[in-house]
């Protein structure tokens, strides 16, 4: 007996996401949670997921059968509907934006997502990397212009694109059934100990710098450090919606040591 059943149209608007989200937000400059520019992050955010989930339908139905709300024809007719309502909507915020250097941004992005999602996607790994830089590339928007201090912004970038890279890699295991069968991949699926030594050496890598910028400017962004807590699952743990759970929870923690970032600014 299911307690909670599954929602797919809450699903699909990735929940969670947009909470991480809303307090990346509200730790890098509180007042971005009431701007024109957050709306636009935000609806865009959405938009990249609808859109994302109208593509993937069929590879849905067997890697996460009912968390997709487009299985059905009518339902993606109404999907088309909301992308095309979203995209006005987010124009109006975009609109409303007052730095020009965050409206090129926002369109960077926009482009970004459609792109990932009908084309890029089909790339294994490549789409991943990709999917992972446009996120630091969210962050990087946020940050602009308030935040002076470059080690931290570059610091904070790699690891949302380090996290994010590895969870990406993670996820495409996870999903591996349903893309080799529906999905119009541009060349077959890399082997699984590839996915698992490039997460691995992405947690590393911005493990390796947070110790770096600590040695030269004594900051608190040891804490990232912490991205290695991981490494033993990413390398062995077989119950790949389990580590993918797992990676989420580290964007956690890299949300929390970006706060103390600011914290002892």
């Amino acid at each position: 007996m299911k307690f909670i059943p599954k929602l797919p149209w809450i699903y699909s608007l990735r929940p969670l996401n947009i909470g991480l989200l809303a307090i990346t937000a509200w730790i890098v400059s509180p007042g971005l949670l009431f701007s024109p520019f957050f709306a636009a992050m935000l609806m865009l955010m959405v938009l990249g997921n609808l859109h994302n989930d109208l593509r993937d339908y069929r590879a849905d139905s067997l890697n996460r059968p009912d968390s997709n709300p487009f299985q059905s024809k009518t339902n993606r007719r109404l999907g088309v509907l909301l992308l095309l309502a979203g995209l006005a909507l987010w124009l109006v915020f975009l609109s409303m934006v007052d730095s020009n250097f965050r409206v090129l941004g926002l369109i960077a992005v926009a482009l970004a997502l459609w792109g990932y999602n009908s084309w890029i996607q089909y790339f294994p790994i490549v789409g991943n990397a990709w999917l992972a830089g446009t996120m630091a590339l969210c962050l990087f928007l946020f940050m602009h212009p308030g935040y002076t201090q470059l080690p931290i912004k570059i610091w904070a970038c790699s690891s949302v694109a380090a996290v994010h890279f590895a969870r990406e890699l993670i996820k495409s295991l996870q999903d591996q059934p349903g893309d080799a069968k529906y999905k119009r991949l541009k060349y077959s699926l890399p082997p699984i100990w590839l996915y698992r030594l490039l997460a691995s050496a992405s947690l590393l890598g911005v493990a390796a710098l947070s110790y770096y910028f600590w040695l030269s400017f004594k900051s608190p962004v040891i804490l990232g450090l912490g991205f290695l807590l991981p490494l033993p699952w990413v390398l062995f743990q077989k119950n790949y919606k389990w580590l993918s759970a797992e990676l989420k929870a580290t964007m956690l923690w890299g949300l929390f040591s970006l706060y103390m970032c600011y914290f002892f600014a």
